[in-house]
C-alpha cells in the first residue's frame, strides 16, 4: 500500500510539473549518469560537489561522463536533493524528461556507489512518510531521516 501510496503521489507531482513546462512535441524520456554541477561558478579540477551552496543561484546541472551538461529545470522540486552533500558527492543517474529548452525535470535519482544503484531519499518513521526532497516532515514537523538503500534487482544501466 505504501509503494502504491508513493507511486500516486510521485505521478500527480510529475503531472503538476509537467503542467508547469512548457511543451514541444511532448517530453523525451532520458538517463543520463554523471556528476552534480552548480551552475554559480565552474568547478575547479578534482571537484567533487561538496563545494556547491545548497541553492545556487545559477542552478544545478548535471555534468555527464563525457563533459555535457544537462541543466536541470528551476521549477522541478526534486532538485532539491541535490543540495545534500550525502548525494551529489557521488556518482549520480538520473531518468529524467526532457522538455523545450533542453531543461531537464528529474523522474527518479539514483546515487552510484561501489558500482551499484543506490535510491537517495527522506523518510520520517514516526509518520511513515517518506519525500524526494529533504525538510521536515510535512505531519509532526521532525527533521526527515536521509536513507540510501541499496536498489535491489537492478544493475546500473538497466
Amino acid at each position: 500500500m505504501f509503494r502504491q501510496a508513493h507511486a500516486v503521489s510521485s505521478l500527480v507531482a510529475a503531472t503538476l510539473l509537467a503542467a508547469s513546462l512548457p511543451l514541444a512535441a511532448g517530453p523525451e524520456e532520458v538517463s543520463i549518469r554523471g556528476r552534480a554541477v552548480c551552475l554559480d561558478e565552474a568547478p575547479p579540477e578534482g571537484w567533487s560537489g561538496q563545494d556547491c551552496p545548497d541553492q545556487p543561484s545559477g542552478g544545478w546541472a548535471i555534468a555527464s561522463e563525457d563533459g555535457t551538461l544537462h541543466r536541470l529545470s528551476p521549477e522541478d522540486e526534486r532538485v532539491a536533493v541535490l543540495g545534500d552533500p550525502r548525494v551529489r558527492s557521488h556518482l549520480l543517474e538520473i531518468v529524467a524528461w526532457r522538455y523545450e529548452g533542453e531543461r531537464l525535470a528529474i523522474v527518479h535519482l539514483y546515487t552510484i556507489i561501489d558500482g551499484r544503484r543506490h535510491d537517495p531519499h527522506y523518510y520520517c518513521p514516526v509518520c511513515a512518510i517518506r519525500s524526494n526532497t529533504p525538510g521536515r516532515c510535512w505531519c509532526c514537523q521532525r527533521p526527515f531521516e536521509f536513507r540510501d538503500p541499496l536498489v535491489k534487482d537492478a544493475s546500473p544501466g538497466s
